[in-house]
C-alpha cells in the first residue's frame, strides 16, 4: 500500500490475530509525515544508534 501520494509503497501483511483491513489501518494510523509507520521508523533508528554505539568500541 502507498501511505502518500508519489512514494513508494509499504509492505503490509496480517499478522497474528490481525486481519489484511486491520493491519492496513494500523499502518495508516501510524504513518505521520514519513513513508515507514512511526514504530519502525523509531525502532529503525535505535538500531542504528545501538550498531553504532557497539562498533565504536
Amino acid at each position: 500500500m502507498r501511505t502518500r501520494d508519489n512514494v513508494r509503497p509499504v509492505f503490509v501483511s496480517p499478522g497474528h490475530l490481525i486481519t489484511l483491513r486491520e493491519a492496513i489501518y494500523y499502518t495508516i494510523r501510524c504513518t505521520g509525515k514519513f513513508r515507514i509507520p512511526e514504530p519502525l521508523r523509531r525502532a529503525d533508528q535505535l538500531s542504528k544508534r545501538v550498531k553504532k554505539k557497539l562498533s565504536d568500541k
